[in-house]
C-alpha cells in the first residue's frame, strides 16, 4: 500500500510539473507579469484588472507574495491592464494584444503616490519568455493585408497558405516543394492542403477551429475542402515543436484558428476578387496548333473565370421594440455580441480539344475508311488497316471484304456502345474523317458557399458562453472536363456534392480569482456524394448487356487502352474513352468532441487538469463499376499483326 501511495504521489508530482506552463487545447491565450516598485521591489496583493477593449469584459486577480500574477484562458483580443496597490499610483497599459495560444508579458512598475494614474502607451514585448513552445502567431492584420494566392479549386483563398510564413513548414511533395491536394490545383511550395511541419507526416497535423479539432476520418486534414475563407478568422497560431503533451492527435504541429467575434461597435466589410480569361493570354498548345490550322478551325482561348467574394458584419445584439415605449426590447451592449460572414468562391473553366470518335459508317460495321483515309495511310503505310473475322483461329483468319463486317457478326451490344459516343463534327488532319474528327468543347467548375455565425453571451461577471456555427457547401465537377455531351462523358470525370458543418460551444466559469473552468463542445460533420454521370438502374441492360453480368446501376465504361492519350497521341486508335468514373458513393464523416480543463493559478504558475474525449465514425456507401467496364484493342480483330491489322472500334 505504501508503495502504491508513493507511486501515485510521484505520478501526480510529475503531472503537475508538466502542466505548469502549457496552454490548453483551446483558442485562448494568457497574460503573465510581475508588479514592482520604482526600485524593483516586488509588490504583493496588488489588484490587477484586465478589460477586453471591444466588449468591456473584465477579469480580476491579486498579485502573489512574489508580486506576480497570471490570468489564463483569455480570448484572443486587445486588452487593457490596470494595476492598483495601496500607497502607489495606479498604472494602466492600454494595449495588450493576446493571441491564440500566446502568453503575453504584462510586467508593470508602479510609482509611489496617491490620487493619480500613470498610463503606459507602449505595448509589452511580444516575445514569449514563459514557454518553450516554438510557435508563430498570424495576426488579423497579416491575414487582411498580405497577398493571398488562390491555390485550390475547391477552396479559393485558404488561410492555411499563411503557414508558409514559418520556416518550419514546407510542401508535402517528394521534393518538399509541392504536394497533392484534396480538391484540385495547387502551386509549388504554397500547398495549404497537404504540408509538413519539421519533416513530419503530411496530413498529420492537428488543426483546431475555436479549440476543437477538424480531423476527418476519411483523409485527415484536407482543410481547404471544408473550412471557410480567411475573412472568417481573426487570427491563428501555428505551434511547430515543444508544444504541450495534451495535443496528442498530431504527428507534427498544431494549428489553432479563432473565428472573429463581435464587440460594442458595429463593423462590416465587403470584398470581391475577380479573374477572367480576358486578362490571360491564349495557352501555348492552342497558339502552336493555330499556326497550322485554317482560320475557321483555330482554337479559341478557353475561359477561366474565378470570383471570390463575400461580406462580414459584427456588433452588439439589439432587439427593437415596435410601437410605443423604450427603443429596444433588448440591448446587448456589454452583454451579447454577434459576428456573421457569407463567403463564396466560384470557378468556371472550359476546354476545347480534338479527339476521335466512331464514324457513322463504323457504327454500321463498315470500316472501309481504314483503307482510304489519308491520315490512316500516312500512319500505317500503304494498304491501310485490314479487319479480320474474330471467330476464326488467329493466324488463319479471313479478312472481311472491303472491311465490311457482315450483319450477322455485328454485336447489338457493341453497336449500342458505339452509339453512346457523339457523331463526328469536323474533319481531322490531312482531311481525315477518322482521326480527331470531333472537337470537344466542355466546361467544368465549382461553386463554394460558406455561412459563419458566432454569438458571445456574457452571463455574469464570472460566466460567459460562446457559440459558433459554420456551414459550407461545394458542388463541383471533378477529374477534368466531360468532353462528351450527355451522361456518357470522359472517363474519370464525375460530379461531387460536398457539405461540411462545424458547431462549437464554449463555456467559461470563473470559480475564484485563481480557478477557472473551460468547457468546449465540438461537432464536425462532412458529407461527400460522388455521382457517376451515368448513374441509373437498368441502363446497362437497356443496351443489351445480359442481366446479372453487371450491377446494372448505370452506364458502362468503354475504353481503348494502350494507344496513348486521346488528345495528344498521334495514334488514330487512341479513341476518346467514355463512361464517367468507376465509382459512385456517399461518405459521411462525423466527430463529437468534449474537452474540459480546470486552470488553477498560483503565482506565475498555472496548473491545468482536464481531459479530451472524441467519438469519430465514418460511414461509407459505395458501388464500383456500376455498369461494367469494357476495353477493346486491335488484336481482337487482327490476324497476326495488331499494328496494321484489326481496329479497336471494329473489336467493339
Amino acid at each position: 500500500m505504501k508503495v502504491m501511495k508513493m507511486l501515485l504521489s510521484l505520478c501526480l508530482l510529475m503531472f503537475g510539473w508538466t502542466i505548469i506552463t502549457v496552454q490548453g487545447q483551446s483558442d485562448r491565450g494568457s497574460i503573465r507579469g510581475t508588479v514592482t516598485d520604482p526600485n524593483g521591489g516586488l509588490i504583493a496583493n496588488a489588484k490587477v484588472t484586465i478589460t477586453n477593449v471591444e466588449t468591456n469584459e473584465t477579469r480580476e486577480t491579486i498579485t502573489s507574495g512574489e508580486g506576480s500574477y497570471n490570468i489564463p484562458e483569455l480570448k484572443a483580443a486587445v486588452y487593457r491592464i490596470q494595476v492598483e496597490a495601496s500607497g502607489f499610483k495606479s498604472a494602466t497599459i492600454d494595449t495588450v494584444q493576446v493571441g491564440v495560444g500566446i502568453i503575453r508579458n504584462g510586467d508593470v512598475k508602479l510609482e509611489i503616490g496617491v490620487g493619480a494614474s500613470v498610463t503606459v502607451t507602449a505595448e509589452p514585448s511580444v516575445l514569449n519568455t514563459e514557454s518553450p513552445v516554438q510557435q508563430r502567431n498570424v495576426t488579423e492584420r497579416e491575414v487582411r493585408e498580405l497577398p493571398l494566392l488562390v491555390s485550390s479549386e475547391s477552396g479559393g483563398r485558404s488561410p492555411l497558405s499563411f503557414i508558409f510564413l514559418d520556416s518550419s513548414v514546407v510542401g508535402s511533395g517528394s521534393d518538399n516543394t509541392a504536394g497533392q491536394t484534396g480538391g484540385g490545383a495547387s502551386s509549388a511550395g504554397i500547398n495549404g492542403t497537404n504540408f509538413r511541419i519539421n519533416g513530419s507526416q503530411g496530413l498529420g497535423q492537428e488543426i483546431l477551429i475555436d479549440g476543437a479539432g477538424t480531423r476527418r476520418g476519411e483523409n485527415g486534414t484536407f482543410f481547404s475542402e471544408v473550412a471557410p475563407g480567411p475573412n472568417v478568422f481573426q487570427e491563428f497560431t501555428i505551434n511547430t515543436s515543444n508544444y504541450s503533451a495534451e495535443f496528442g492527435n498530431s504527428s507534427g504541429g498544431v494549428i489553432s484558428f479563432k473565428i472573429k467575434e463581435g464587440g460594442n461597435d458595429f463593423h462590416g466589410e465587403g470584398y470581391f476578387f475577380h479573374r477572367n480569361e480576358s486578362l490571360n493570354a491564349n495557352n501555348t498548345r492552342n497558339r502552336l496548333l493555330n499556326t497550322t490550322l485554317p482560320a475557321n478551325q483555330q482554337f479559341q482561348r478557353p475561359f477561366d473565370r474565378q470570383r471570390d467574394y463575400g461580406f462580414s458584419v459584427s456588433g452588439p445584439v439589439f432587439l427593437p421594440r415596435f410601437g410605443e415605449g423604450t427603443p429596444y426590447f433588448y440591448n446587448g451592449r456589454n452583454k451579447t455580441f454577434f459576428f456573421f460572414n457569407y463567403s463564396a468562391y466560384s470557378i468556371s473553366q472550359s476546354e476545347t480539344v480534338d479527339v476521335s470518335v466512331p464514324t457513322l459508317r463504323m457504327r454500321n460495321g463498315d470500316f472501309g475508311e481504314l483503307l482510304t483515309d489519308p491520315y490512316i495511310l500516312q500512319f500505317f503505310g500503304p494498304g491501310g488497316v485490314r479487319i479480320f473475322n474474330p471467330n476464326e483461329t488467329p493466324g488463319s483468319r479471313t479478312a472481311f471484304t472491303n472491311n465490311i463486317i457482315p450483319p450477322n457478326l455485328i454485336s447489338r451490344v457493341g453497336r449500342n456502345f458505339a452509339n453512346l459516343f457523339p457523331l463526328p463534327n469536323q474533319t481531322g488532319p490531312l482531311g481525315s474523317g477518322v482521326f480527331h474528327n470531333y472537337r470537344a468543347t466542355s466546361s467544368a467548375g465549382s461553386q463554394t458557399q460558406a455561412y459563419t455565425t458566432k454569438i458571445n453571451q456574457v452571463l455574469s461577471d464570472k460566466q460567459q458562453i460562446n457559440g459558433s456555427f459554420v456551414y459550407r457547401t461545394l458542388p463541383s465537377t471533378k477529374g477534368g472536363f466531360p468532353r462528351l455531351p450527355g451522361d456518357f462523358v470522359n472517363q474519370g470525370v464525375w460530379d461531387q456534392a460536398f457539405k461540411s458543418y462545424y458547431l462549437r460551444i464554449q463555456y467559461d466559469y470563473t470559480l475564484t480569482n485563481n480557478i477557472l473552468n473551460h468547457l468546449n463542445l465540438g461537432f464536425n460533420r462532412t458529407k461527400v456524394q460522388n455521382f457517376n454521370f451515368g448513374r441509373g438502374a437498368g441502363r446497362a441492360t437497356a443496351l443489351g448487356v445480359p442481366v446479372g453480368t453487371t450491377q446494372d446501376l448505370g452506364l458502362p465504361m468503354v475504353g481503348f487502352p494502350g494507344y496513348g492519350d486521346p488528345v495528344i497521341s498521334t495514334d488514330p486508335r487512341a479513341y476518346q474513352t467514355g463512361g464517367s468514373t468507376f465509382f459512385d458513393n456517399v461518405t459521411s464523416d462525423n466527430t463529437y468532441e468534449v474537452s474540459d480543463f480546470v486552470s488553477y493559478t498560483r503565482g506565475r504558475h498555472t496548473f491545468r487538469f482536464g481531459g479530451d474525449f472524441r467519438r469519430q465514425y465514418l460511414i461509407a456507401d459505395g458501388h464500383f463499376d456500376i455498369g461494367g467496364q469494357f476495353n477493346f484493342r486491335s488484336g481482337q480483330t487482327a490476324n497476326v499483326n495488331d499494328f496494321n491489322e484489326g481496329y479497336p472500334i471494329a473489336s467493339l
